[in-house]
C-alpha cells in the first residue's frame, strides 16, 4: 500500500473542540471597533449642536408662543437617529397641550434648521416633549 494513502485516512482534526470564534473571518474579528465611550461622546456632541440650533430657531420663530419656550435638554431616544427635545414654557397660563400642538406645527421648519446646523448624512427625528419643571 502506498504511504500517501495511509496518511489521508489517519488525519487528525484541526482542533478537538469547537469554540465560539471558530468560523469567523480573522479580518473582521481583529478589526478595531470604536469604543462605546467614543460613540457616546459623539452622540452628546450631536445633542449639543441640535440644542444650540433649536435655541436660535425658537427665538426667531414667527409664533410668539414659541418665543417663551426654554429648551431644557436634548437627549438621544434611544440613539442618535432620534432625539428627544425637552422644553418648558415660562408662562404657566399656557397649557402644555397648546405648546405641544404649536411645536408639532413647527416641526418641519425646526428639523430643517437642525439639518443646516449639523453635518450628517441623515437628520435625526425630533420628538418634542413639554415638561412642567426642570427634570434633573
Amino acid at each position: 500500500m502506498n504511504q500517501r494513502k495511509k496518511r489521508r485516512g489517519r488525519s487528525t482534526p484541526p482542533c478537538r473542540e469547537l469554540s465560539s470564534d471558530d468560523g469567523i473571518d480573522p479580518r473582521s474579528y481583529f478589526r478595531e471597533r470604536p469604543s462605546k465611550g467614543k460613540r457616546r461622546r459623539k452622540t452628546l456632541q450631536l445633542c449639543a449642536q441640535v440644542a444650540q440650533a433649536l435655541r436660535l430657531a425658537l427665538s426667531g420663530m414667527d409664533d410668539e408662543r414659541l418665543h417663551v419656550l426654554d429648551l431644557v435638554r436634548v437627549e438621544p431616544a434611544p440613539d442618535a437617529s432620534r432625539l428627544r427635545v425637552l422644553v418648558r414654557s415660562h408662562d404657566p397660563q399656557v397649557p402644555r397641550s397648546e405648546v405641544q400642538a404649536r411645536l408639532e406645527a413647527a416641526h418641519a421648519s425646526l428639523r430643517s434648521v437642525v439639518a443646516q446646523a449639523i453635518h450628517r448624512k441623515r437628520v435625526p427625528e425630533l420628538e418634542f416633549l413639554t415638561v412642567a419643571e426642570d427634570p434633573s
